[in-house]
C-alpha cells in the first residue's frame, strides 16, 4: 500500500473514530438530561456535524470579509 493510499485510509478510519465516539457523546448527554426534569423539555439537539459545518462556514466568511479590511484590526 503506497503511502497516499496509507494516510487517506487512516483519515477515513479518524472520521469514523470521530463520529463514533461524538454519537456516543450524543447519546450520554441525551440520558443524563432525562432525569433533568425541569429543563428536558427545552433542551435542543443539534448534530455535531452540522455545527462544524457551520462553524466552517462563518470561519470562511470572517476571513473573506476581514480580506475587504473594512474592520479595523483592533475588533
Amino acid at each position: 500500500m503506497n503511502e497516499k493510499k496509507f494516510l487517506s485510509r487512516l483519515e477515513q478510519y479518524h472520521q469514523w473514530l470521530t463520529d463514533r465516539q461524538g454519537k456516543a457523546k450524543e447519546e450520554l448527554a441525551k440520558r443524563e438530561v432525562e432525569s433533568l426534569d425541569d429543563i428536558k423539555k427545552d433542551i435542543k439537539y443539534w448534530d455535531y456535524t452540522k455545527v462544524l459545518e457551520v462553524h466552517e462556514a462563518l470561519q470562511k466568511a470572517n476571513e473573506s470579509i476581514n480580506k475587504l479590511g473594512l474592520v479595523p484590526v483592533s475588533l
